[in-house]
């Protein structure tokens, strides 16, 4: 009997370590995926507003130098411009995914839509977080 009570004792203290080790778990993986979330809006912000929109006007600038025959630009300059523009577009896009395959990881932890307020231009910004994971 003694032995029957130790028993059940231990699976029970071992029961609280495994309960306690998925809190943990879920925890960590929680602070994962807002950290993609919140990492995936500021990067998509810093291209869209900063980067991609200089890249671009830069772009323009070199291919009109190149289409009036500026001395200043050269071809390879206008092919170097556009790549740099590319991959800028490239960034940004990636960003977004980054932050929607975050939204999605924290939905499927928390188990079901959690509360966003969404971005000025119908869907094409990132949408800011309202709720944060718990501790």
């Amino acid at each position: 009997v003694k032995a029957g009570i130790a028993e059940a004792r231990f699976n029970e203290e071992a029961a609280h370590h495994e309960k306690r080790r998925r809190v943990l778990a879920l925890q960590q993986a929680a602070k994962g995926a807002l950290f993609a979330v919140e990492d995936g809006a500021r990067r998509h912000a810093l291209f869209e507003e900063s980067l991609t929109p200089q890249a671009r006007q830069s772009f323009d600038s070199l291919q009109i130098q190149y289409a009036t025959g500026s001395v200043d630009s050269s071809f390879l300059d206008v092919l170097d411009s556009i790549q740099t523009l590319l991959a800028f577009e490239l960034e940004q896009v990636r960003a977004l995914r980054d932050w929607r395959v975050g939204a999605a990881e924290l939905e499927y932890l928390i188990g079901g839509a959690w509360a966003v307020e969404a971005g000025g231009d119908g869907g094409s910004k990132p949408l800011t977080v309202e709720a944060t994971a718990a501790d």
